[in-house]
C-alpha cells in the first residue's frame, strides 16, 4: 500500500512539474516577438531557392508591397530563425502587441491566409 501511495505521489509531482515547464515555455514563446523586436503584422520566413517560398512571395506580392506582410530571409536572419524554432520554410507568424499569437508552416493561399489570420486570437486586420 505504501509503495502505491509513494508511486502515486511521485507521479503527481512529476506531472505538476511537467505542466509548469510547459506553461513557462508557452509564456516565453509568446514573448519571443518582443525579444526579437518584431513589429505587429504578418511575418513570413523564407529561403532562397525554395519553390514554396517563391510562390508565397508571388501570391502575396500586394501585401508585401503595401507593407502588410514582412518577408525575412531565414538564411540571413539565422539567429532569429533559431530563436523562433523555425522547422520549415515558408513559416508565417502573426505578431500582435509584440507577442507571437500564432504561426503556420508551409505555403498559404490568399484565402487560407485570410481565414487563418481572422481566426487567430484578437483576429481581424493585422
Amino acid at each position: 500500500m505504501r509503495t502505491i501511495l509513494l508511486f502515486s505521489g511521485i507521479t503527481l509531482i512529476m506531472l505538476l512539474l511537467m505542466a509548469e515547464r510547459l506553461w513557462r515555455h508557452r509564456q516565453q514563446e509568446g514573448h519571443l516577438g518582443r525579444a526579437l523586436a518584431l513589429r505587429d503584422g504578418v511575418h513570413v520566413w523564407t529561403k532562397t531557392g525554395c519553390p514554396a517560398c517563391d510562390r508565397m512571395k508571388r501570391v502575396h506580392a500586394g501585401l508585401i508591397e503595401a507593407g502588410l506582410m514582412i518577408v525575412h530571409d531565414a538564411e540571413h536572419s539565422e539567429a532569429a530563425a533559431t530563436v523562433l524554432g523555425l522547422r520549415a520554410v515558408p513559416t508565417t507568424i502573426v505578431v500582435r502587441s509584440g507577442l507571437i499569437v500564432d504561426s503556420i508552416l508551409g505555403f498559404a493561399s490568399a484565402e487560407r491566409l485570410a481565414r487563418w489570420i481572422s481566426s487567430t486570437p484578437a483576429g481581424g486586420s493585422v
